[in-house]
């Protein structure tokens, strides 16, 4: 799919930056065997020792360049290219040509320059330098500054490689060897990229591996980051829309207890009226509207209880004008009693102004 292409294009791009790592490397370490020698062949040192054939002289000469230049192999010869002096690996094939070529020694395999030796016009000889592919500071360096693995192969032959098994397919041929990208399945499956360089009649080709279970592990491991992220999104939405539900469902739910409490007679619970949006503005209306009830409550109460008041109060007045009316009854009954049939006394006492005589009460 489209994650896996992407994986690809990532791991061939880090590929084609390891293989440029390598050439710098490469080229450089040429570089500095050219840069060594061309300072060696002009040294008036070594032209005078050779001229003189001081060859004591020579070799110490030798033994302490190698040691500055750190070379694997240092060699002088003569105008006849017979060989005078050496230190480190020898061999054979000083020539007039200045090209590098490789050299196999034994197990080791070398870079190989010479430079010619003149003094003025005169060809006093020859020197020679090599670099060994396979030195172990050599081989450090480049697991060191390369991510991935490497391998170095002269012609057909692998030479050098930090892989665990350097065993090539028995199908696999080196002709399918190119500067293009290609899968070497062997022990462990790779892909690799490599670049080659002619030293005359010999092929120096060098690449880099990246395992392919380190594709797939990083294919898993972005398919568990992009899951990871999808999840995290998914539960932030969630927390989200969670926390809005409840800042929208909240407001309702409290006017709907008020509401309930209300009715039922009870408190009102808290009602947040300081909110900025429609639920404070309702918040704050439904307070007023229940400080109103409140109000016209407590009015409603007040005026019960002056109508309370104001029944007691004429229920007193009744009780006193019953009292008197029971005194006046008995008072007549004392006073007339004995003069007046009780029919007279009963119309007296329901009309108390028929015993008026000339504007005064017969009773004080």
């Amino acid at each position: 799919g489209m994650l896996e292409r992407r994986l690809r294009v990532s791991f061939e791009s880090r590929l084609e930056a390891g293989l440029k790592t390598f050439s710098l490397i490469i080229n450089n370490k040429e570089k500095e065997l050219i840069q060594g020698l061309s300072r060696i062949a002009s040294d008036n040192t070594l032209q005078m020792t050779l001229e003189l054939g001081i060859i004591p002289q020579l070799r110490k000469y030798l033994e302490t360049q190698i040691e500055v230049l750190r070379f694997s192999t240092l060699i002088v010869a003569d105008a006849q290219k017979q060989i005078v002096a050496s230190k480190g690996t020898v061999f054979s094939g000083v020539s007039n040509d200045e090209g590098s070529k490789l050299v196999t020694k034994g197990t080791d395999t070398l870079m190989g320059h010479s430079k010619p030796i003149y003094k003025g016009d005169d060809l006093l000889g020859y020197v020679l330098g090599a670099v060994s592919l396979k030195e172990s500071n050599f081989l450090e360096y480049l697991h060191e500054k390369l991510v991935d693995h490497y391998a170095i192969w002269v012609d057909s032959e692998l030479v050098a490689t930090d892989l665990r098994s350097n065993v090539l397919p028995r199908d696999w041929t080196f002709d399918e060897m190119s500067d293009t990208k290609f899968t070497w399945t062997g022990t462990d499956d790779y892909k690799i990229m490599v670049n080659t360089i002619d030293f005359g009649k010999q092929r120096l080709t060098y690449g880099v591996l990246l395992p392919l279970d380190e594709q797939r592990r990083g294919f898993w491991t972005m398919v568990g980051l992009i899951g990871s992220v999808v999840i995290s999104l998914f539960g932030l939405i969630m927390l989200l829309l969670r926390r809005f539900m409840r800042e929208l469902i909240a407001p309702v739910t409290q006017l709907t207890e008020a509401a309930s409490n209300i009715e039922k007679g009870n408190e009102i619970p808290y009602l947040d009226d300081q909110r900025t949006d429609e639920f404070g503005q309702m918040a704050g209306a439904f307070k007023r509207m229940v400080e109103n009830l409140k109000h016209s409550e407590q009015e409603l109460k007040d005026h019960r209880d002056h109508l309370q008041e104001l029944v007691k109060e004429r229920t007193a007045e009744l009780e006193v004008s019953h009292q008197e009316a029971t005194e006046l009854s008995e008072f007549l009954k004392k006073m007339f009693g004995r003069y007046l049939s009780t029919e007279v006394m009963n119309s007296l006492l329901e009309n108390p102004s028929a015993m008026e005589l000339g504007g005064c009460l017969l009773y004080t």
